[in-house]
């Protein structure tokens, strides 16, 4: 674990007022009649092990581990054919949750889960211990389910010796269709499940490939809480978990050369300049010290006038020694580049960010006159980023007949 993300801390904190419907400890609380529900699908002797599991309520571990130290790999294979066989929501939340409870307090245990592939299945049961999971991530209405189960695919591929190459892709374009969702919560369940996935190399080169990296950076876009659509509002909670998961991409070579994107460096600048939640601020700023010597983000990052922003921020006392250096190291490469750059360059920084500001030189007569032709370089460069910026103000501005009508 880095140094920044130990300070980070391994809990997520909830910035925003979204609560979860179904707690954990209110699915661990259920009371099931297993002689009725499972009967039929579990032997005399695996059905008396699953009751006697069960007896021990609660959120604790403790008192099941003796139980599944001693009889793990039978108890994965209960777990594994009752997610199987049942269709009740109920049944399976109770499961998943116990399978997960396992994982998050000894991550180890997931071999057993391993050695299920080695095992003789039932008729009718899929492979083990990947194809009931994948089963259940159809169960789209169900959050509570999909979310333990990316969860625990997650840990899964972090934790087994060996994955077949068909069970990564179909668990990374699971992750993926999931970013793709409409609400926070959806995106979260993935987002989540990224965090751990992410933690090994290999995973962040074929996330980046199956194009995850862009889905993510399209997470990152800051909407002012003033909008008068509450969906629209961003949420800290989900953007300090995609940050998070951009800046584990950003440790691979391969995956970093991709993160040009002028939108991630504009969308970072913005989350700076206007939200104070010091993780989200850290690691924004650990994304962008981590991509500021790529390409042309030296430049954008001047479009976006982050050198400003860093100066208003290199005074607060973060208590951080590597967010203090990340800082200045920032403000020195951006300060070098800035002393390169020409009043035009510096325009064109502003174009590729698409933050124009209408600062003096820009009114002068003569920065037009001495750099009009300019704008023929580079294909016309300038003249077609302006179009599709002046096109983008036309098509989001309202219309006269709107602003009119937000006045009455």
């Amino acid at each position: 674990m880095s140094t920044l993300e130990t300070k980070l801390g391994v809990q997520i904190h909830n910035y925003n007022n979204e609560e979860d419907v179904l707690t954990e400890d209110e699915v661990l609380g259920r009371d099931f009649d297993w002689d009725q529900l499972a009967r039929g699908y579990l032997s005399l002797d695996e059905l008396n092990h699953l009751k006697k599991y069960d007896k021990i309520k609660g959120n604790s571990f403790s008192e099941k581990k003796s139980l599944f130290d001693k009889d793990g790999k039978t108890y994965c294979l209960i777990f594994m054919n009752l997610l199987t066989r049942f269709q009740k929501e109920d049944c399976l939340q109770y499961i998943l949750t116990l399978i997960d409870q396992v994982l998050k307090n000894d991550p180890e245990k997931a071999l057993l889960f391993y050695k299920l592939k080695d095992v003789e299945r039932d008729v009718g049961i899929p492979d083990l211990p990947f194809g009931p999971l994948f089963s259940l991530l159809s169960r789209k209405n169900d959050w509570y389910i999909v979310s333990k189960t990316c969860t625990i695919l997650a840990t899964f591929l972090i934790e087994f010796p060996t994955v077949s190459q068909a069970n990564i892709e179909n668990t990374i374009n699971a992750f993926i269709d999931q970013l793709k969702k409409q609400t926070d919560r959806e995106k979260t369940v993935a987002v989540r499940a990224l965090q751990t996935l992410l933690r090994k190399d290999k995973y962040r080169v074929l996330f980046a490939r199956a194009g995850g990296l862009q889905m993510l950076i399209k997470l990152t876009k800051y909407t002012s809480p003033q909008t008068d659509s509450p969906e629209e509002q961003t949420n800290f909670q989900l953007l300090y978990q995609v940050l998070f998961c951009l800046w584990s991409l950003s440790f691979n070579k391969e995956v970093k050369s991709q993160m040009t994107s002028p939108e991630l460096i504009t969308n970072l600048s913005d989350i700076l300049k206007n939200v104070d939640i010091v993780k989200v601020n850290r690691l924004s700023i650990a994304v962008l010290r981590s991509i500021v010597d790529l390409e042309k983000n030296t430049e954008v990052m001047i479009g976006c006038y982050l050198h400003k922003t860093l100066e208003h921020m290199k005074n607060r006392k973060w208590g951080d020694e590597d967010v203090e250096s990340d800082i200045s190291i920032l403000m020195e490469k951006l300060e070098l580049k800035y002393q390169d750059l020409s009043s035009f360059d510096v325009y064109k920084s502003e174009l590729l960010s698409k933050k124009l500001d209408w600062t003096p030189s820009h009114k002068s007569e003569r920065f037009w006159r001495d750099n009009c032709a300019k704008f023929e370089e580079d294909d016309f460069f300038a003249i077609r980023s302006l179009k599709d910026i002046l096109a983008c103000l036309l098509y989001t501005s309202p219309s006269p007949r709107d602003r009119q009508k937000s006045r009455m």
